[in-house]
């Protein structure tokens, strides 16, 4: 079997896991938890940011720049 892959998902997941799962304060541990899930997003976000800035750029401009014709021309039926 594969190794769990590690989402953001599953660092917000065990983050409130840990938090709603003690009777208990939050401490140190579930901390740690936040800070590990809010670098996943601020990871996520940057990499989505780059692709904005940089490639869906150019792809935009290209395929706005594309003409596709949306009809074709009749044919009378005989």
């Amino acid at each position: 079997s594969r190794p769990a892959q590690r989402t953001v998902m599953n660092f917000i997941q065990t983050a409130q896991g840990y938090i709603t799962g003690k009777s208990a304060a939050p401490g140190q541990q579930e901390e740690i938890l936040l800070v590990q899930a809010e670098g996943a997003i601020n990871s996520v976000l940057s990499r989505i940011n780059n692709f904005y800035e940089t490639r869906w750029k150019a792809y935009r401009t290209q395929a706005e720049s594309t003409k596709i014709p949306l009809f074709k021309d009749y044919k009378p039926i005989q």
